[in-house]
């Protein structure tokens, strides 16, 4: 054995220092992808395109990881030296200090969102937690004990290892004439790590938004936001979106824009003028119903509108609800505003914030209409606050997934993954039906169905269309076609329950009955490349059926989800003598409002109309028409992109808050 001074430094440390960066920059490569799908693309993912891209990407969060690792090490490597530590201590301890903020962060943020979504953040952790610290982390370290358990166990062996290392293998030494100081070497580290940083985050928006999914590239970049917000706003050169006016802090991305005041907070399109359009009115009534059928809403998940009479073989998807469009009803233009089933629910409840249709929500509506109200739904109506914004909370019977988690689809069983079968959700309808007989009130019911959620297959789905079903672990870009093939067996799964439940209404309730059929969202099964909702303003994502039978409905299209709550009141207020079956009718300059993310800090705005669609893209200030190429957003010029933009401002205006 060789004998050696363990107290003297070498190039092992640096050795040690560089593979670890090496091992971290690695694996996170490999997790942030699983989750997030920025290399091969996945559910809610939107893929970066380009080898030099990708290199850029792997290069800046290596370097990243080294800056922030070498503010730990080296400290500690001076400490053990001073004190005249053995080297295997002093090197394990260092390496373990040096990595270990960054690795629990890693193993935080995805175990978390496992469990929360990739939105998982500390202002969500905090509304989980009713704004508690206590339960923030009660919620929190559940989920962290064996991953952190196990990152000691992984030092320990570490630890293990740089001794045997330090024991039996010859040094790696530097002539003193090559020798650097660590100082020197964190320097260059930190410094390449800031340049690499910033060139990636200002070269590209997807390299700016992947670079802040990793916690050391994240923390450079948090920096250079804040030392280049010279004007204290809270924005800087690399924020998104960048601050429109750096040296002045009453301008700033997303401030309300004050109406005629002259001047532009938020930077775009100049001032929202006074009066842009009439002040909501609050003096609103309830609406008086003069024919009271059974009204029943059913809420698909995930159901895109070119699923309706699409056939695979020769065999229909959805041969139920087909029946039910053919002898009702169906909109050619129905779509959603906003890409998420919080915001499809509440729009649908609610209706539009700038013109009401009464108070409360559409359950009051019925409920002062003599109405027995019931909700039955698939997901958990708590996520979001859905339950509480649109009235379920006041029904005569409510059930939702959190009644039977038992049963539920999935293992996770947080608010924002539990989901029940369609099945399930027929049988606890049986159920109250049986109850409910000889009850001679109408009954207003809603019915929410969960089965085409991703990943479009659980142990309630039935292999309709085909026995050829994709499991998760195999869902990519590369088996699309298994990936279609199994969410429209799911969409046939939602059609044979909504067939079962119609027929067990039929035979349960006496009098008419009306029903309504919509989606909260579309879908996207990597069409462009991307899988999932809410990413993209697209008639894939955003287009939806919309499907009325049984009582005399005009749909006025195009037509948004907001719009629905006061067809219903028009269609109930017709007079029961009235032969009026529902119809469609056509505006043609008519237009409707999306947006992306919240309304108060959207991602992306948008009109779409029966042909045409214009969007504005708030975290470049870029807009575009239809496909068409993005081009500058300028302070003044096409009149349909500046209304776009002051509709939006003065929807903000009154915190019209939909997700």
């Amino acid at each position: 054995m060789r004998t050696v001074n363990t107290n003297k430094p070498d190039g092992s440390s640096v050795i040690f220092f560089c593979l670890f960066s090496l091992m971290l920059t690695a694996a996170e490569l490999l997790i942030v992808n699983r989750k997030s799908g920025f290399l091969t693309g996945g559910f809610l993912a939107s893929p970066i395109v380009g080898i030099f891209d990708i290199i850029l990407l792997a290069v800046t969060v290596f370097l990243a990881n080294m800056a922030v690792a070498s503010i730990f090490f080296q400290p500690v490597l001076w400490i053990g030296r001073r004190w005249n530590r053995p080297m295997h201590h002093t090197l394990s301890l260092a390496l373990f200090l040096a990595f270990l903020p960054v690795v629990v962060t890693d193993v935080l943020w995805y175990q978390l969102s496992r469990y929360f979504g990739n939105t998982v953040n500390f202002l969500l952790l905090r509304a989980i937690s009713n704004d508690s610290l206590l339960m923030m982390f009660t919620n929190s370290y559940s989920y962290m004990l064996w991953p952190v358990l196990g990152i000691f166990l992984f030092f320990l062996t570490v630890s293990v290892f740089v001794r045997f290392w330090l024991r039996w293998v010859p040094f790696v030494s530097l002539s003193k004439k090559r020798r650097i100081s660590g100082l020197s070497i964190s320097c260059v580290f930190i410094l390449g790590a800031f340049l690499l940083v910033a060139y990636a985050s200002l070269k590209k928006d997807v390299l700016n938004i992947t670079l802040g999914r990793f916690p050391a590239s994240w923390s450079i970049r948090q920096t250079l936001k804040n030392v280049t917000d010279w004007d204290r706003d809270g924005t800087g050169v690399f924020g998104i979106p960048r601050d429109p006016a750096s040296m002045n802090a009453e301008i700033y991305p997303y401030a309300p824009d004050i109406p005629g005041n002259g001047v532009d907070e938020n930077g775009i399109m100049g001032d929202l003028p006074a009066g842009f359009l009439p002040e909501p009115d609050d003096a609103v009534e309830s609406p008086v119903f003069n024919r009271r059928p059974h009204f029943v809403i059913f809420v698909l998940e995930s159901f895109r509108a070119d699923n309706l009479f699409r056939k695979i073989e020769g065999k229909e998807v959805s041969p139920n609800i087909n029946k039910i469009a053919a002898e009702g009803v169906s909109a050619q233009w129905a779509f959603c505003h906003n890409g998420y089933t919080t915001g499809g629910l509440k729009s649908l409840f609610l209706g539009d914030p700038l013109n009401p249709a009464a108070p409360g929500s559409l359950i009051d509506d019925f409920k002062a209409n003599g109405y027995q109200t019931a909700c039955f739904s698939g997901e958990n109506e708590s996520f979001g606050n859905i339950a509480g914004a649109t009235g379920m909370d006041r029904v005569d019977r409510f059930y939702d997934a959190r009644s039977d988690l038992n049963r539920r689809c999935y293992a996770f069983s947080s608010p924002a993954s539990l989901t029940v079968p369609g099945l399930v959700v027929y049988e606890r309808l049986g159920d109250f039906l049986d109850e409910r007989k000889g009850d001679k009130r109408p009954l207003f019911l809603y019915i929410n169905l969960q089965d085409a959620h991703f990943p479009y297959l659980h142990h309630g789905i039935e292999p309709i269309l085909t026995e050829s079903l994709i499991p998760r672990s195999e869902i990519g870009p590369r088996t699309r076609d298994r990936v279609v093939t199994t969410y429209l067996n799911a969409i046939a799964n939602v059609d044979a329950v909504t067939g079962k439940i119609i027929n067990r209404l039929k035979e349960s309730l006496d009098g008419d009955m009306a029903l309504l059929l919509v989606a909260d969202h579309g879908e996207s099964l990597f069409d462009g490349g991307f899988l999932g909702h809410g990413h993209h303003l697209n008639n894939i994502q955003m287009h939806i059926p919309l499907i009325v039978k049984g009582f005399p409905a005009v749909i006025e299209e195009p037509v948004g989800q907001t719009e629905i709550r006061k067809m219903i009141h028009k269609a109930l207020r017709v007079p029961p003598l009235v032969d009026q079956p529902p119809k469609r009718m056509v505006i043609e300059e008519k237009r409707i409002f999306q947006y992306l993310g919240s309304i108060t800090r959207p991602v992306q705005i948008g009109w779409v109309g029966k042909e045409e669609r214009w969007t504005v893209d708030l975290r470049n200030f870029k807009k575009r028409k239809n496909g068409g190429p993005w081009m500058k957003l300028g302070m003044t010029g096409d009149l349909i992109f500046s209304d776009l933009v002051h509709y939006w401002e003065f929807l903000q205006q009154h915190s019209f808050e939909v997700n």
